[in-house]
């Protein structure tokens, strides 16, 4: 239970905590520890064992459910975690004292030292070298998987089967070495238990790095799949441009005419001046905010907003959003702006308009996105409830959202009141800053 408890805490440290998480922590352990001395020893043998582990390993995941506000995935995904990685401590264990000869007849958990007693070591030779082997093993582990998840972050890994499947592959593994290892015990073959342990080390640490890599290359998937949106977006935005250019390129000419006719004494009708205005104004739409992919997405919706006659106002300051991935930025700013873009397009022209706020007040980023909107919003567990049939597709906008600030840390908090539909979000700068 201890080896457990330590090597599940290592994956938890940065789980968000549930109010009075420490004295929820204390009674946890108790209760852990009053569990592992309550369970009756029947036998020595592979099945009761196996039986034994997999009740010790439940109560760790209630316990963790009760001190950390998170998910039951994620409490699945560290705990599986730490199991697994409890088990090639004690498999690496069992090869090294093995392999120098320290290892006593029952093995690591039953070292009989008298008729009625027993302790879990024989030897100070033995104790040492299972404080080394654990030791470095656990920190080993922590420097390459758990400190990967950051602090009130989402493990990413959204496909329950497969963490059903890595948790199955480490089950399977822990009763089948139970059972050879009981039998080694009876048989006293060395070699064979060697074996079997460099075996299940082999097995644990395959599970556990494709337990870990797997969402880092969904992730980067989903990167790769943005920084083409990102690619395309800029694509038309310079072909845009171009063609705005070349347009009020034109104009300029004939207005070099229009001034020399009215130099000359001429006049020039109000239409051809208004046409000559619109097509600079088209410059307007140009946003420098000091972050490049915040600029992109913000002169692709303010082209169309121009187009469309909506008033996209921006104040942004883009240098405090650096700590921020490009495609997070896209992603963020993207389905909120559009989000609004769709509220306002059916609204009367003095309604057609959309206010972005991006601010540092002190050791806080402060985004806010406003607009006006018609009819009645919904709100459920404070996010607003999709009217499109495809609720599913249209549901992912807002969960994108909220998953990007719990990515960072933020917070986000959705108003809809007096017509008027308030997206507010916060992160910390200086937890992301460090």
């Amino acid at each position: 239970m201890t080896e457990l408890l330590l090597a599940e805490a290592l994956f938890a440290v940065k789980l968000k905590k549930r109010r009075g998480a420490w004295w929820r922590i204390l009674l946890s352990v108790i209760f852990s520890y009053g569990v592992s001395f309550a369970l009756p020893i029947v036998s020595y043998n592979w099945l009761w064992c196996s039986i034994l582990f997999i009740v010790m390993y439940s109560v760790t995941c209630l316990a963790m459910w009760f001190c950390f506000d998170e998910t039951l995935i994620n409490i699945f995904f560290c705990s599986i975690a730490g199991y697994t990685v409890q088990h090639i401590a004690f498999e690496m264990y069992n090869f090294t004292s093995t392999l120098f000869n320290l290892g006593t007849e029952g093995g690591i958990y039953s070292d009989m030292i008298a008729e009625t007693v027993y302790l879990p070591f024989s030897a100070p030779q033995s104790m040492l070298l299972y404080l080394c082997v654990f030791v470095i093993i656990y920190w080993a582990s922590y420097l390459a998987f758990a400190r990967r998840i950051k602090k009130n972050g989402d493990m990413q890994l959204k496909s329950k089967n497969i963490l059903l499947f890595l948790a199955v592959i480490v089950l399977v593994d822990v009763v089948l070495s139970a059972c050879v290892t009981y039998y080694s015990y009876q048989h006293a073959d060395d070699f064979y238990s060697a074996m079997l342990s460099v075996f299940n080390i082999m097995v644990c640490l395959l599970a556990i790095i494709y337990q870990f890599e797997l969402p880092i290359r969904k992730g980067l998937e989903k990167q790769l799949n943005v920084a083409y949106e990102l690619l395309e977006v800029e694509r038309k935005q310079y072909f845009t441009v171009k063609n705005n250019i070349e347009l009020i390129n034109q104009y300029c000419h004939d207005l070099k005419y229009k001034i020399r006719q009215i130099r000359d004494g001429g006049d020039v009708g109000d239409i051809s001046l208004r046409e000559i205005e619109d097509a600079v104004s088209i410059y307007g739409a140009a946003v420098r905010t000091g972050n490049s992919a915040l600029d992109t997405i913000l002169m692709e919706k303010s082209l169309f907003c121009y187009r469309n006659g909506i008033n996209l106002s921006c104040i942004a300051d883009g240098k405090s959003m650096s700590f921020m991935m490009d495609a997070d930025i896209y992603v963020l700013f993207g389905n909120a702006i559009d989000n609004a873009i769709e509220a306002v397009t059916n609204l009367s022209d003095d309604k057609k308009v959309i206010g972005i706020s991006v601010k540092r007040i002190r050791e806080f980023l402060v985004v806010n996105i406003h607009n006006y909107f018609a009819g009645t919003i919904i709100m459920e567990s404070g996010m607003p409830k999709t009217s499109k049939e495809d609720k599913l597709a249209h549901g992912y906008g807002i969960s994108s959202m909220q998953a990007i600030c719990d990515k960072y840390g933020g917070d986000m908090v959705i108003k809809a009141e007096d017509g008027v539909f308030n997206l507010n979000m916060m992160f910390p700068l200086s937890e992301n800053i460090n």
